[in-house]
């Protein structure tokens, strides 16, 4: 578990990243990121040291800062650390954001069914999803709930983590944001249209 307060510090001697990153970091309601012009070691406590590659798109670059920001910010059950996060970075060369927001009884089917899209539509595309982080948004959540989360993605084959964001003072309901890497494939798949629905979410 950690509470919030790893200080992110991103790093490009590119100009064009680093006005995304300086973007990136400005629209985050949520602290504990920065932009900093140099790329020293810190001596800080909870502190990383970003550098941001500068062959992603523009688009890209902006989702890939937008993930790093969600960890370590707010309570989350899981510690997940900057190598897990490198490890994600480095196995895609495309990065997308997809914010899912339903009624909570009706959040564990929403997840599931735009994932199962993502995975067609990247098929069609001749593209793979390679890692998935999701993050749950939101007040407070029980443990157990939270893994429910992660078996949906599991069941879709994904390999995934799960990161939590929550903020006691926040008016927000709890909603998902998934990050997704993804890379060009040499040769498409034939998945069917509909993928079945697993049973646990049947019930």
């Amino acid at each position: 578990m950690n509470q919030g307060k790893i200080n992110k510090k991103f790093h490009s001697p590119n100009n064009r990243v680093s006005d995304l990153i300086t973007q990136a970091v400005s629209q985050w309601p949520h602290g504990y990121g920065e932009h900093t012009l140099l790329l020293a070691p810190s001596d800080e406590p909870n502190s990383w040291i970003i550098e941001i590659p500068e062959h992603f798109t523009n688009e890209s670059t902006l989702i890939l800062v937008d993930a790093y920001l969600h960890v370590g910010c707010g309570f989350s059950y899981f510690d997940n650390d900057s190598a897990t996060m490198l490890e994600w970075q480095e196995s895609g060369d495309n990065f997308e954001k997809i914010v899912i927001k339903a009624p909570r009884k009706e959040l564990a089917h929403e997840l599931w069914e735009k994932l199962s899209k993502v995975i067609l539509e990247y098929n069609i595309a001749n593209r793979e999803v390679q890692s998935a982080m999701i993050t749950i948004v939101g007040s407070s959540m029980p443990l157990d709930q939270v893994k429910f989360y992660s078996d949906i993605t599991n069941s879709l084959g994904l390999n995934s983590f799960i990161n939590t964001c929550f903020f006691e003072d926040s008016t927000e309901k709890n909603h998902i944001i998934l990050h997704i890497s993804s890379t060009h494939k040499a040769s498409s798949q034939n998945l069917s249209p509909y993928l079945d629905v697993p049973d646990f979410l049947k019930r």
